[in-house]
């Protein structure tokens, strides 16, 4: 796979761990959400490609609250492909 920012061939998967923090004010008492995703890394550039998986997506989508719903919807509409 090709390198979509460089075209560079020279990539590599990693295993990551990602803290999501919201980033509103009223946000701040709320804790954040840990990732555990897979990230694709160019050794010659540094661009980053990275899927959360569905069920921290879900974990998101639902901290997020009435903001979250059009990302659950989405999400309730894949999942019964």
């Amino acid at each position: 796979m090709m390198c979509e920012l460089c075209g560079s061939g020279n990539k590599a998967d990693f295993s990551a761990e990602i803290h999501i923090h919201f980033p509103l004010r009223k946000d701040l008492v709320k804790p954040g959400v840990f990732l555990f995703p897979k990230v694709l890394i160019c050794l010659n550039c540094g661009a980053l490609s990275v899927k959360v998986p569905e069920n921290e997506l879900r974990e998101l989508a639902a901290s997020l609250g009435e903001s979250g719903h059009a990302v659950k919807a989405n999400l309730d509409s894949t999942s019964q492909d």
